[in-house]
């Protein structure tokens, strides 16, 4: 008897299983969704080990809430499913299986991916593709907490730190309370920004001031949707920030491949201005990216430099190929040699590379 009610035990779990399975398949909700991409048993631990996971990086940051991200070695071994795709400023209630917040999907840049070669691109793109002017900074991603009613600010993996600190000192107290009015009216959506600080955080392009560039507001779901873009510039009006600019309209692939050759110029400018690059979206919602020459050169040099002043050479002088590299790296040379405070070892001026930049072109 005990055998016949264990297969009936058995039969009824397996028909129970399988009603799950097709409500799941057919009648998806959040939940189902979360977890099917966010599986519980194979979230990243530090007893994780062999998990179909284990690229995938869940951090608590407060409350119920973890902020979900690829690890390094997702990026640098280009593991791209799509957990790690979506594992991107993603920040899930893992109780309720809410999403809290939310930010880009992973996408590449041309040429960095079969599906965003060129030859690639030729055929899949579906015209007109719009270019956005690339902002260089770093993330900000800004929704409502439900729970504290106020804002939940974060940068791509934390709501703590020096990066959120960076995010509210650039927001205006009028940004702010905008900003808060409307997603409090709206509390299914994610505000994304560029978040610019030259003085705490410099990158490659200078800037004169901090500030917040709105760059989308995206839907609180596991699916990627934005609002339009027309939508989007009505909406930084409300809120008192400047927007992603739209700087093409381009219509055909001959036009593409045109502005994508001539931004890999290293003196490249767009609207007399060096920039960090273009965000590329198609008709269908497809996106990829490109750097300008002019800032992939000085974002090599910066690593040159890094080592320059930290050791007097760089071993590598076969990649400078360049009169420009050369030169700026005899720069960096003698900032070592001449400039280093012999007894505190410190230097006498700042470091970062747009400094640097400016005080070898100045010379």
């Amino acid at each position: 008897l005990s055998s016949y009610e264990d297969g009936a035990k058995a039969i009824g779990g397996m028909l129970e299983a399988m009603g799950q399975n097709y409500v799941t398949q057919f009648f998806p909700t959040l939940g189902s969704q979360i977890a099917s991409v966010m599986d519980d048993t194979k979230r990243t631990t530090k007893e994780a080990s062999d998990s179909t996971n284990k690229f995938v990086n869940e951090k608590p940051v407060g409350g119920t809430v973890s902020a979900f991200n690829f690890t390094r070695d997702a990026f640098y071994k280009g593991n791209w499913t799509k957990q790690t795709i979506l594992a991107r400023g993603l920040f899930i209630d893992t109780t309720k299986n809410e999403i809290v917040a939310r930010s880009y999907e992973k996408f590449f840049r041309v040429d960095e991916q079969p599906s965003t070669e060129l030859r690639a691109l030729a055929s899949s793109f579906v015209f007109p593709v719009r270019a956005f002017k690339k902002e260089n900074g770093f993330l900000a991603i800004v929704s409502w907490d439900k729970t504290k009613e106020d804002l939940f600010i974060a940068s791509k993996s934390s709501v703590s730190g020096e990066h959120t600190n960076y995010i509210k000192a650039a927001m205006t107290s009028e940004q702010r309370t905008a900003i808060a009015d409307y997603l409090k009216n709206n509390d299914s959506m994610t505000l994304v920004f560029e978040c610019i600080d030259p003085v705490n955080d410099p990158h490659i392009i200078k800037y004169d001031k901090a500030k917040l560039v709105l760059l989308d507001a995206i839907y609180n779901t596991l699916n990627f949707e934005t609002v339009p873009y027309e939508d989007l510039k009505h909406l930084a009006s409300q809120i008192e920030c400047p927007v992603k600019e739209a700087a093409y309209t381009i219509k055909t692939w001959e036009d593409f491949r045109t502005i994508y050759m001539e931004a890999q110029d290293e003196e490249y400018q767009y609207n007399g201005e060096f920039i960090e690059g273009f965000v590329f979206e198609d008709a269908n919602g497809f996106m990829t990216k490109c750097k300008t020459g002019y800032y992939n050169f000085w974002k090599f040099m910066r690593g040159v430099a890094d080592i320059t002043l930290k050791c007097g050479h760089y071993r590598r002088t076969g990649a400078l190929q360049t009169p420009m590299s050369n030169n700026f790296y005899g720069f960096c040379k003698k900032c070592f040699e001449e400039d280093r405070r012999a007894e505190t070892k410190d230097y006498p001026y700042k470091t970062d590379i747009i400094s640097l930049r400016d005080r070898f072109l100045n010379n």
